[in-house]
């Protein structure tokens, strides 16, 4: 019997090898993975162990997760063998990285949800003032508090982290 994508990412996320993965990159990164369909319409991460709260906040809306949509759309059209990053409106960064098995791409790894620049005054700022242009109700006080919150790597640390990905990657396929 010949499973389709979808089965067979659901049926990736049930291996042992997977889920023990969750755990240590989880664990080591502080940052949230998830292994998703080629055909998924649900924002990736949400749930996910070490979600980032500031994005958890902003998915309560419905403008602001059309928003997230759109990003992991860019993230995943016309990815090749390539991982893709893509950085939202509030400057947060994801990742995708294509998992393939034989010639068929069957679905990403994704990641993401940091900041690869300390967190200032002058970008929330820029970050709430979208938010109120797009008419979002939202407390801006939770919204700074977990924006300042929000992990920060530098590039060095994503692109390693990143290479991780595409080698377990690999393993997947």
């Amino acid at each position: 019997m010949k499973l389709g994508n979808r089965q067979l990412v659901e049926k990736l996320t049930r291996s042992a090898i997977y889920r023990d993965y969750v755990r240590a990159f989880s664990g080591a990164t502080g940052m949230p993975l998830a292994l998703r369909a080629v055909e998924h319409w649900q924002p990736a991460l949400r749930g996910a162990l070490n979600e980032n709260p500031f994005c958890e906040l902003m998915a309560r809306s419905n403008r602001v997760c059309a928003a997230c949509l759109e990003v992991q759309r860019k993230l995943t059209e016309k990815t090749g063998d390539r991982s893709r990053t893509v950085t939202c409106f509030a400057g947060l960064s994801d990742s995708a990285v294509p998992i393939r098995v034989g010639d068929q791409l069957i679905g990403f790894l994704q990641t993401g949800q940091v900041l690869l620049k300390q967190p200032d005054k002058f970008r929330f700022d820029r970050v709430a003032k979208q938010l109120v242009n797009w008419g979002v109700e939202v407390n801006l006080s939770k919204a700074r508090e977990a924006y300042f919150h929000t992990k920060v790597l530098t590039k060095k640390q994503y692109r390693a982290m990143l290479r991780l990905l595409e080698i377990f990657g690999r393993h997947l396929s």
